[in-house]
Parts: C-alpha cells; structure tokens; sequence
C-alpha cells in the first residue's frame, strides 16, 4: 500500500507534534507499505532517522493556496497513492484520487478563525468544513470534546 502523508505544518506546535510522533511510530512499526512524505524536505529532518520504506516529496507551498492544492492533488495522482493522511483540517474541499483519513485537532479554533467575515463567508466556511469532513473515509479526532463538536455538526463516525 501506498500512504502520503501532507506534513506541511510539521512546524506548528500541536499539529506537528502529532505529525512527527505518527510518522516515527509508523517508522517503528510498520515496514511493508511504503510512505511518501509531503512537504518541505527540511522539515523532516525535524522527525529523524527513518526506515527505507519513507521517501520525502517536496512541495513547499503551505496548501492554502490554489496552486498548491493542484501540486498535492498531481503529486498524489503521479504516486499512484492508495491513502492520503491530512494531520489537520482545512475548510476548501478537495477531490483527491485516492481517499483521505483526516486528524481534527482544534475544531472551535478552526471555526473561530472564520468570525472576521461577512455572514456569507461565514456560512460557506462552515459549510465547507462539514463537506470536507464527510468526504474524509474516517477522522481521527484527538479528544471527546472534538468528537463531540463534530457529532453537533453533524459528521458521523464510523
């Protein structure tokens, strides 16, 4: 099997603790399936030494941009990848080629970012959130209070 995994915020605090600790358990633990890390090849450096079975793609666009999004969406369509880790969440949908496993971590902050605007985009980006979240083949939620928030919004787990 065939895992990317987007490591592009590998440098913020809660999400890039996660990221590395995934990434250094999987190194661990897991030696048949192959694992394309996608980001900053500086940035892995960060996570350590790692089995043979990891390879570093490059992309240094922080994936909030459009450009960007095509680069991951080409680079997963170019790796043949079976799965797609997202270790955070993002608010634009996305079609990928391959399915996505996502990781909520702060779902009130996600929300709150989006106060600043007008009504409409207010609405969109809740909208989105929720289309994104259900598009995901499962999510990993990194509390009860975010599973919790979650479930309010609708989004099941299987």
């Amino acid at each position: 099997m065939k895992v990317a995994i987007d490591i592009r915020r590998i440098t913020e605090f809660g999400v890039g603790t996660y990221t590395r600790n995934v990434v250094r358990a999987l190194g661990r633990l897991d030696h048949k399936n192959q694992y394309f890390l996608i980001g900053s090849p500086q940035k892995v450096t960060e996570i350590g030494p790692l089995p043979a079975s990891f390879k570093t793609v490059p992309l240094l666009d922080d994936g909030s941009s459009a450009k960007g999004y095509i680069e991951f969406r080409a680079i997963l369509k170019r790796l043949q990848c079976d799965l797609v880790h997202i270790p955070h969440l993002y608010w634009m949908p996305r079609t990928l080629p391959c399915p996505y496993v996502m990781t909520v971590h702060d779902l009130l902050e996600h929300m709150y970012k989006a106060r600043a605007h007008s009504n409409l985009r207010r609405s969109l980006h809740h909208h989105f959130t929720r289309r994104v979240l259900k598009g995901a083949g499962r999510i990993l939620a990194v509390s009860n209070f975010t599973k919790s928030f979650l479930d309010e919004l609708g989004v099941s787990f299987s």
